[in-house]
């Protein structure tokens, strides 16, 4: 299932130890704890490889840790599903 509706259509992006680290000291600095941390630990890689879009079904909390993301945070209901890279049979 996670083939089909996701690799399928997205491409997987890590970050480094280093941009861990400088994230989490950023998300302290500005106040931000709890289950936002987690958001950000998706936002910040979708940042750093410049995607088209971040989908997901809680915007306002992914455009408060990334801000200059507004652009490209969007729910499901807002666009149509991206076309599948390589279509499962």
């Amino acid at each position: 299932m996670l083939t089909e509706n996701v690799t399928s259509c997205a491409t997987i992006v890590a970050m480094s130890g280093n941009d861990y680290a400088a994230l989490m000291a950023e998300l302290s600095q500005r106040g931000i704890a709890g289950g936002l941390v987690y958001d950000a630990i998706i936002a910040r890689p979708a940042e750093l490889a410049q995607v088209d879009q971040l989908v997901t079904l809680n915007d306002a909390h992914f455009q408060k840790v990334w801000p200059g993301g507004a652009k490209v945070i969007v729910t499901p209901l807002s666009v149509a599903p991206p076309a599948a890279k390589n279509p499962v049979s």
